[in-house]
């Protein structure tokens, strides 16, 4: 999946934190870890309209000032290199750390996660997966810390704190209430004659 665009501050923190699941917040390169060096999203293939999640990787600023002047080809067999050599994450436990980040009951099997669209084949979260899981984790708090949230106030902080369109979270909270094994319930509320959404009875997290 590519993204369009250059990324924005928002798309950027998402990524950010991705990364830190998928690699650890660590140079791809050198290894080393903050505070020691800051770490900076790099562009693997040096398109940065290219926001692929396999396009993306950590760099320490002497890393990136190393890779900077070489040609998309040398920048990227030297990922590769630094990847074989860390030995990388495998499915499974990239599963897992999908799993983190939406429930902390059990994780998810990676056969799973890949037919759901979670990962792809070679152990990456696909961005939708990443909006998907923080706009769960987002409604969630909000349910329970404040009981209820009109539909159209949760399509319209939604969007703007997953920087995503109210389209994609419409599907979210259809997915979320769904009557066999959704979290929530949606209903008229007589007094204001607004659509709102609740936690579900007995569903806390």
């Amino acid at each position: 999946m590519s993204g369009g665009g250059r990324l924005t501050n928002g798309k950027y923190k998402r990524m950010y934190a991705a990364l830190v699941e998928r690699d650890g917040e660590k140079c791809r390169l050198c290894g080393v870890t903050p505070p020691t060096k800051r770490m900076t999203i790099e562009h693997i293939d040096r398109n940065p309209h290219n926001n692929t999640f396999s396009n993306l990787a950590f760099l320490c600023q002497s890393c990136q000032n190393r890779v900077r002047g070489a040609c998309a080809g040398t920048k990227a067999k030297l990922f590769v290199a630094a990847s074989q050599g860390n030995g990388g994450q495998c499915v499974r436990e990239k599963a897992q750390a999908y799993s983190r980040l939406t429930t902390s009951a059990g994780t998810l099997s990676a056969t799973k996660a890949i037919a759901n669209g979670i990962i792809n084949a070679s152990g990456e979260m696909t961005i939708s997966a990443i909006i998907k899981a923080q706009f769960i984790a987002w409604l969630t708090k909000w349910l329970n810390e404040i009981g209820f949230i009109t539909y159209k106030d949760a399509l319209d902080a939604g969007a703007n704190e997953c920087n995503c369109s109210q389209v994609t979270l419409r599907r979210y909270i259809e997915a979320m209430s769904n009557p066999i094994n959704g979290t929530i319930d949606i209903s008229d509320d007589s007094d204001s004659g607004k659509c709102i959404i609740l936690l579900r009875e007995g569903k806390t997290s």
